[in-house]
């Protein structure tokens, strides 16, 4: 399906919108599985503008409540990106992989680009 939409080089138009296969593979997935929580935090940003930081910083206000005197942050041993998983490739890969004591997901489809089930929740 995906070899029928409009390409330049090696990116895919679908939706208005422009995607690496890979990602849209992954996106198209999670627009079919994935199901999004009323308490879901979804970070988005666009690739290359600081993601890595966005997700360290969002997760470590979302768990320091869980974090007693003696335990760490599991920032220090994971790095930001096995902690807050990519809509696209993480849940497409395996959606059952989601720790549901952190709410958090990354992407990085635009708003309009992403499932009916998360457009209407939020």
């Amino acid at each position: 399906m995906i070899s029928t939409f409009p390409r330049v080089q090696r990116w895919s138009c679908y939706e208005g919108f422009w995607y690496f296969p890979m990602f849209l593979e992954g996106l198209m997935s999670a627009q079919d599985h994935f199901i999004p929580q009323s308490t879901d935090i979804f970070i988005t940003s666009c690739p290359k503008t600081g993601t890595t930081w966005l997700k360290a910083l969002t997760f470590a206000i979302c768990t320091r409540s869980r974090l007693s005197g003696s335990s760490a942050s599991s920032l220090l041993t994971k790095v930001p990106h096995d902690c807050v998983p990519l809509l696209e490739y993480d849940f497409a890969q395996n959606p059952m992989k989601r720790d549901r004591a952190v709410p958090l997901v990354s992407t990085h489809v635009p708003y309009m680009g992403s499932s009916k089930a998360v457009i209407n929740i939020s």
